[in-house]
Protein backbone atom coordinates (compact mmCIF):
# COMPACT_ATOMS: atom_id res chain seq x y z
CA UNK A 1 0.00 0.00 0.00
CA UNK A 2 2.84 2.36 0.88
CA UNK A 3 4.63 1.54 -2.37
CA UNK A 4 1.45 2.16 -4.38
CA UNK A 5 0.98 5.62 -2.82
CA UNK A 6 4.62 6.58 -3.50
CA UNK A 7 4.47 5.33 -7.09
CA UNK A 8 1.19 7.07 -7.87
CA UNK A 9 2.52 10.30 -6.34
CA UNK A 10 5.67 10.13 -8.51
CA UNK A 11 3.61 9.43 -11.65
CA UNK A 12 1.40 12.40 -10.77
CA UNK A 13 4.42 14.68 -10.31
CA UNK A 14 5.94 13.48 -13.60
CA UNK A 15 2.66 14.01 -15.42
CA UNK A 16 2.26 17.69 -14.46
CA UNK A 17 5.11 18.97 -16.69
CA UNK A 18 4.01 16.73 -19.56
CA UNK A 19 0.41 18.00 -19.41
CA UNK A 20 1.68 21.58 -19.04
CA UNK A 21 3.86 21.18 -22.11
CA UNK A 22 0.94 20.02 -24.25
CA UNK A 23 -1.35 22.77 -22.97
CA UNK A 24 1.18 25.52 -23.58
CA UNK A 25 2.49 24.24 -26.92
CA UNK A 26 -0.84 24.65 -28.73
CA UNK A 27 -1.75 28.24 -29.60
CA UNK A 28 -5.02 29.38 -28.10
CA UNK A 29 -7.28 30.80 -30.85
CA UNK A 30 -9.02 33.09 -28.31
CA UNK A 31 -5.74 34.60 -27.14
CA UNK A 32 -5.32 38.29 -27.94
CA UNK A 33 -1.83 39.30 -28.90
CA UNK A 34 -0.60 42.74 -27.84
CA UNK A 35 1.13 42.99 -31.23
CA UNK A 36 -1.55 43.20 -33.88
CA UNK A 37 -1.64 44.76 -37.36
CA UNK A 38 -3.84 47.57 -36.01
CA UNK A 39 -1.32 48.46 -33.33
CA UNK A 40 1.49 48.47 -35.88
CA UNK A 41 -0.57 50.69 -38.21
CA UNK A 42 -1.34 53.11 -35.37
CA UNK A 43 2.35 53.33 -34.44
CA UNK A 44 3.26 54.08 -38.07
CA UNK A 45 0.48 56.68 -38.30
CA UNK A 46 1.60 58.43 -35.12
CA UNK A 47 5.20 58.45 -36.38
CA UNK A 48 4.16 59.83 -39.79
CA UNK A 49 2.05 62.58 -38.21
CA UNK A 50 4.87 63.44 -35.78
CA UNK A 51 7.45 63.65 -38.58
CA UNK A 52 5.09 65.88 -40.58
CA UNK A 53 4.63 68.08 -37.49
CA UNK A 54 0.84 67.55 -37.52
CA UNK A 55 -1.09 67.36 -34.27
CA UNK A 56 -4.42 65.55 -34.71
CA UNK A 57 -7.34 65.85 -32.31
CA UNK A 58 -10.07 63.28 -31.57
CA UNK A 59 -8.45 60.26 -33.19
CA UNK A 60 -11.16 57.63 -33.81
CA UNK A 61 -10.27 54.16 -35.11
CA UNK A 62 -13.06 52.29 -36.90
CA UNK A 63 -11.78 48.75 -37.39
CA UNK A 64 -15.04 47.47 -38.85
CA UNK A 65 -14.71 49.72 -41.92
CA UNK A 66 -10.88 49.97 -41.95
CA UNK A 67 -10.58 53.71 -41.39
CA UNK A 68 -9.14 56.23 -38.98
CA UNK A 69 -10.83 59.59 -38.51
CA UNK A 70 -9.29 62.62 -36.84
CA UNK A 71 -9.53 66.38 -36.89
CA UNK A 72 -6.72 68.68 -37.88
CA UNK A 73 -7.27 72.41 -37.32
CA UNK A 74 -11.04 71.92 -37.59
CA UNK A 75 -10.81 69.79 -40.75
CA UNK A 76 -12.15 66.24 -40.78
CA UNK A 77 -9.52 63.82 -42.10
CA UNK A 78 -10.17 60.14 -42.91
CA UNK A 79 -7.33 57.67 -43.51
CA UNK A 80 -7.51 54.03 -44.56
CA UNK A 81 -5.92 51.38 -42.37
CA UNK A 82 -5.29 49.35 -45.55
CA UNK A 83 -2.94 51.96 -47.06
CA UNK A 84 0.49 53.17 -46.03
CA UNK A 85 0.14 55.98 -43.45
CA UNK A 86 3.30 57.74 -44.69
CA UNK A 87 1.81 57.97 -48.20
CA UNK A 88 -1.47 59.29 -46.80
CA UNK A 89 0.26 61.95 -44.68
CA UNK A 90 2.28 63.00 -47.72
CA UNK A 91 -0.93 63.29 -49.78
CA UNK A 92 -2.56 65.25 -46.97
CA UNK A 93 0.31 67.73 -46.96
CA UNK A 94 0.05 68.12 -50.75
CA UNK A 95 -3.70 68.76 -50.55
CA UNK A 96 -3.28 71.35 -47.79
CA UNK A 97 -0.48 73.07 -49.71
CA UNK A 98 -2.52 73.30 -52.93
CA UNK A 99 -5.55 74.59 -51.02
CA UNK A 100 -3.42 77.28 -49.40
CA UNK A 101 -1.99 78.35 -52.76
CA UNK A 102 -5.50 78.54 -54.28
CA UNK A 103 -6.91 80.35 -51.22
CA UNK A 104 -9.47 77.62 -50.55
CA UNK A 105 -10.80 76.52 -47.18
CA UNK A 106 -11.01 72.73 -46.92
CA UNK A 107 -13.78 71.21 -44.80
CA UNK A 108 -12.88 67.51 -45.01
CA UNK A 109 -10.40 65.19 -46.70
CA UNK A 110 -11.09 61.51 -47.35
CA UNK A 111 -8.09 59.38 -48.30
CA UNK A 112 -9.91 56.13 -47.48
CA UNK A 113 -11.40 55.33 -50.88
CA UNK A 114 -9.70 54.45 -54.15
CA UNK A 115 -10.51 57.98 -55.33
CA UNK A 116 -9.47 60.35 -52.56
CA UNK A 117 -11.33 63.64 -52.40
CA UNK A 118 -11.52 66.87 -50.47
CA UNK A 119 -14.54 69.11 -49.88
CA UNK A 120 -14.31 72.85 -49.59
CA UNK A 121 -16.58 75.37 -47.95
Amino acid sequence: MKLFKKTSFLIFLAGIPIIGYFLLSKPNPNHLSPVSPNNIYRQKLEKALFLANLKPQKLIVRDFIDEVEFYLDGRRIIFSTQKDPFWQVSSLQDILKIAKINHQIINSIDLNSNHPYATTL
